[in-house]
């Protein structure tokens, strides 16, 4: 029979390892979200429901690293498209 100390230990060891979720805060605005666990350790990314940033938790290091989004906005000049042709 398993002590639960050993499940507390394992718990604090492999945050959500026994509860399926667990708190990370968001690396960009820092808010604190309720994300689900589905292998302690894996590396899962997630989005945040606050800011929209994106982010990945490399469970086994409990590592999180914000991800770097680029928004491009392209535009055509339809006179200088017609002036080349």
């Amino acid at each position: 029979m398993l002590d639960p100390l050993d499940l507390l230990t394992y718990e604090l060891c492999f945050p959500g390892g026994l509860t399926g979720e667990t708190e990370i805060s968001c690396p960009h605005c820092k808010t604190l979200l309720t994300v689900p666990v589905n292998d302690p350790t894996d590396e899962k990314s997630y989005q945040c429901c606050k800011c929209r940033g994106g982010f990945v938790v490399d469970w086994a290091s409990g590592r999180v690293t914000g991800e770097k989004t680029l928004n491009l906005k392209i535009s055509i000049d339809d006179k200088a498209r017609k002036g080349n042709s």
